[in-house]
């Protein structure tokens, strides 16, 4: 590459691009890659060079896979995305979801799709916390929660024990906090 790209590409780095994880100073002289295969990295100016953190840990099964490039080709030129909430699915999903059902640990049964660690951790969170209110309400029977409105809109869809007990127990912290809550 000529040395008068590799400047203009460098600066529009520069003006550009945020980097969030390094001072600028820090990135005066980046490198600047082109291409990849197997392991193996090319700069714009054509030096080699190992990739050995894998393109920081997300590249683990190589670059310039001709392969996967060809499948997700033809899955975007039929079904770029389709959300999964809001009561939608689509069957590439719940082809992959079967898929790894089968493969996984015999109790792993179920899989839930994400686009990062950041939404994997948020989904997380949001499904313990909304586990833990209803059952506080499963074992209280109150609406007492930030997710009152949806807790009383699902009343009748929480199964209950003969007579009306309740099947689910809270252990440890829970149960006292709820025994509390209580009395």
């Amino acid at each position: 590459m000529p040395e008068t790209n590799l400047i203009e590409l460098a600066e529009q780095d520069r003006q550009h691009l945020i980097h969030p994880l390094h001072h600028p100073q820090d990135h005066a002289e980046a490198l600047i890659f082109a291409r990849g295969d197997g392991a193996v990295l090319w700069d714009v100016s054509g030096k080699e060079y190992l990739d050995a953190m894998s393109g920081l840990w997300n590249v683990n099964i190589g670059l310039g896979r001709k392969e996967l490039a060809e499948a997700a080709a033809a899955q975007l030129s039929t079904l770029a995305y389709c959300s999964g909430y809001a009561g939608s699915t689509n069957v590439p999903a719940i082809e992959l979801a079967t898929r790894l059902s089968q493969i996984a640990y015999p109790s792993l049964n179920t899989v839930f799709f994400t686009n990062s660690g950041v939404e994997a951790n948020e989904s997380a969170f949001k499904t313990v916390r909304f586990y833990w209110r209803v059952m506080e309400f499963r074992l209280t029977g109150k609406c007492s929660s930030l997710a009152s409105p949806a807790l009383c809109t699902f009343r009748l869809r929480i199964p209950t024990g003969s007579k009306g007990r309740n099947r689910a127990r809270a252990s440890g912290p829970q149960r006292q906090e709820l025994s509390k809550r209580r009395s």
